[in-house]
């Protein structure tokens, strides 16, 4: 098995949580989570098809994982929550979306990333509540960092 760790966080008792992938028997990516040293796969749409977790982040104990999944057709951004999948709506209907940074503050939780529209483009913007706001209606592009700063959303692209 081959394993990637996108990101790494500590929760307030020590617990070192690493997100990212790992190959299955059968050379698929897998989105994992690891609580120190043991892996976990995260739940994902359809579990023969590939996933990805691409960030993470601790906030009051609570472990929330940013990434997606291809549920046969597309793929689906997700926000993990305690490992609790919540898939994020895309762009247009039908179309793919795909998670790449992550941000909680206590209340709210943003996961940046690209959405396509009914044209088949790649839009950067960012979920909250399971709807994607999006950053440039001109260009193609994906927000790979979110931030919450004093209530104020920021996403890098």
């Amino acid at each position: 098995r081959k394993s990637f760790v996108q990101g790494i966080a500590v929760n307030s008792a020590g617990d070192v949580y690493c997100e990212g992938d790992s190959t299955n028997a059968s050379n698929i990516s897998v989105a994992s989570q690891w609580v120190n040293s043991s892996r976990e796969s995260l739940s994902v749409p359809v579990a023969a098809n590939p996933s990805s977790a691409q960030a993470i982040e601790i906030m009051n104990d609570v472990v929330y994982i940013g990434g997606y999944g291809d549920d046969g057709t597309r793929d689906v951004a997700a926000i993990w929550t305690s490992g609790v999948r919540a898939d994020q709506e895309p762009l247009a209907a039908n179309q793919r979306g795909r998670g790449f940074g992550l941000a909680a503050d206590g209340s709210t939780v943003v996961l940046g990333g690209q959405s396509r529209d009914s044209a088949g483009d790649d839009r950067a913007g960012f979920w909250t509540d399971g709807q994607f706001t999006q950053l440039n209606a001109t260009e193609n592009g994906e927000a790979v960092e979110a931030q919450i700063n004093a209530s104020t959303i920021v996403s890098q692209f």
